[in-house]
This record gives structure tokens, sequence and C-alpha cells, in this order.
């Protein structure tokens, strides 16, 4: 089954006939006044009925996914534009590349140390880039390397999660970095800018003002989430213990809500899914009429959802409480 057009689906007649209507009674100005046209068509309905027989409908499910991006970029660029500014060349940004970064253990060298387990961005047959790495007292500067035979492609992680400072040449421990996380001392680094060029993506360094300017603009998101997350330790469990362990506490927090909605919903799910049946079958063995069976059907699902409501309520309110007083204690 193909996608269907436009004009099966949706067309809007009202706005056609509307704009038909101001287009036949155009005098001056318009391209049918050049000349006399015997049985002329608005041109209004001529566009919008060759648009709409040509364009898929968005809302269909095979439509291609091509073109609703196509649909949702104009609208994209005006809301983030701002976060993607061209660079000195004029092309246009469509990508950062950022690093987690870790402080090393040496106490006398203290340098943050990016962790990537590869310098190797691109690694295509015909063209290759990688990061490069220089040091410049106890900080690390990144370039962009560029053409066939690269040789420096490992990056600063190790086997088992250990990292290598760039600086000292020090191993520091994942059970060091993983501290440091739950701390809330790791940070993050901006490494690269990836560009959009005529033969695909073009990759350059990142210039200062610009990771300056995308650090403070993260700087702002990191402050206003951070303020909602407390330093109480949230459940051990399987799902949100690895997010835990590197003080990820942003991601831990949001899979602890959906493990949170998750249980109550299952069980909902299971209520309506049994009194159906029982609903049905009170039916034929009783005279108990059939919108009674209906209400308390949808009263135990409402129940449901309101107690599910409230428990996300409660313990949202008691992380905002939490940090209210951590901050009075502060003061």
């Amino acid at each position: 089954m193909t996608c269907p057009r436009l004009i099966e689906v949706a067309l809007p007649i009202r706005e056609i006939s509307a704009e038909s209507v101001r287009d036949k009674s155009l005098r001056h100005g318009h391209i049918s006044t050049l000349h006399l046209w015997w049985a002329r068509r608005p041109l209004a309905a001529a566009r919008a009925v060759v648009f709409a027989s040509l364009v898929p409908d968005a809302d269909h499910p095979e439509c291609p996914p091509e073109f609703r991006d196509a649909v949702d970029f104009g609208t994209a660029k005006e809301r983030i534009g701002h976060l993607y500014p061209a660079g000195k060349d004029g092309k246009p940004v469509v990508g950062y590349l950022w690093a987690r970064t870790a402080p090393c253990s040496n106490p006398t060298c203290r340098a943050e140390i990016p962790l990537l387990r590869s310098l190797l961005v691109c690694n295509k047959k015909d063209k290759q880039v990688a990061l490069t790495m220089t040091n410049q007292g106890k900080e690390v500067f990144f370039g962009i390397a560029k053409g066939k035979g690269i040789r420096q492609t490992e990056g600063t992680m190790l086997a088992r999660g250990d990292c290598r400072c760039p600086i000292c040449k020090q191993t520091t421990p994942v059970a060091d970095i993983r501290r440091t996380g739950l701390e809330g001392k790791m940070g993050e680094r901006m490494v690269g800018i990836i560009a959009d060029a005529p033969d695909g993506k073009d990759y350059r360094s990142v210039e200062n003002e610009l990771r300056l300017a995308a650090t403070f603009e993260a700087g702002i998101v990191v402050a206003v989430v951070g303020w909602l997350l407390s330093d109480t330790p949230v459940t051990d469990s399987a799902r949100v213990w690895p997010y835990i362990v590197f003080g990820l506490a942003l991601i831990a927090f949001l899979v602890e809500c959906i493990d949170l909605i998750k249980g109550p919903l299952y069980a909902a799910l299971i209520t309506a899914i049994v009194s159906v049946p029982l609903a049905l079958a009170a039916r034929w063995l009783s005279d108990t009429p059939y919108h009674a069976l209906s209400l308390m059907y949808w009263g135990v699902v409402a129940l449901y959802a309101l107690l599910t409501f409230a428990q996300i309520v409660v313990w949202i309110g008691q992380r905002l409480w939490s940090n209210f007083f951590k901050e009075e204690g502060n003061n």
C-alpha cells in the first residue's frame, strides 16, 4: 500500500474558496489581466489541487520519514537555531562533539582528563577524521586532523574503565572516576564541531568563544535541573545503579520516575483485562444494568490513575522539600 496523497485525506475547501473569490475579483496587477482567458479557473484552486495531488499525507503511518523531517526542519531551526551558530566559513553547524571530564588522581597534576575511548570521529574509506590533543601547561586543547594515515586514534580510556592522563601519563582507576561522579565533580568539554558541507559532514576544532558560550548555556540548564535533585540516594535498582555510580543523577531521576509510574499502570492494565470478562459474566448471570457495570469498570481504572498521580506528586514534593531544608541549612 502506497502513502495516500494529501488531496485524498484533507483539503481546506473553505480557505481555498475564500482565496478563489478574491482571485476572481482582482482587476489590476494580476497575470489574468494581460489577456482575456476563456473559462479561466482561479489560480488559488489550481495551485492547491496540484500541490495536494503531489504531496503525501504527513499523518499517514506509511509516509516517508524524510518528508516529515523536511516539514519539521523549518520549525526546528526557529526554535533552536541560536544554539547552532555558523562559524567563520559560514557553514551551518549541525552538531557538537562532547566528552565527560574527570580530574587526574595525581596530586601534583589534577588536570581535567577528557574521557574518550577513541579520537577517531570518521573512518570512511575515502575520508578519515580524528581529534588531536595538545598540552599547554595543565590544559588539553583539541584540534582536527584529516587525511589518510592518521596514527594516534587511541583515547584516554583504558581497559576496565581506567583512564590515562594526557599530561602526566598517570593512570586514574575507575573507582576514583566513580567517586568523582558521586561527588558531582565530573564536568563536560566540547571537543569538536560538526558542520554541514556539500560533500557530507565537515569537522572543525572548537573556537574558544563558542566553547565558552555553549558551556554557559549548558550550565544554566544543569543548574535549573539540579535544584530538583537532592543528594539523598535513589533506589539501588539494576536499572538505576549504572547511572548512580558515575554521578549521573538526572538520568537516574528520569529512570526512577519511569519505574515509579510503570507499576501502577501495569496493575491498572491487569485490572482492566480481568474486569472485562467478569463484567460480561455478571451481565449474563444477573440483572445488573450494563451501564452500572461500565461505571464500576471505569471507576476502578480512574482510581488507579488517581493513586498513581498522587504517588508521583508526593514523591516530587519530598524531593523539593528536602532541597528546601538543605538550602535553609546552608544559609
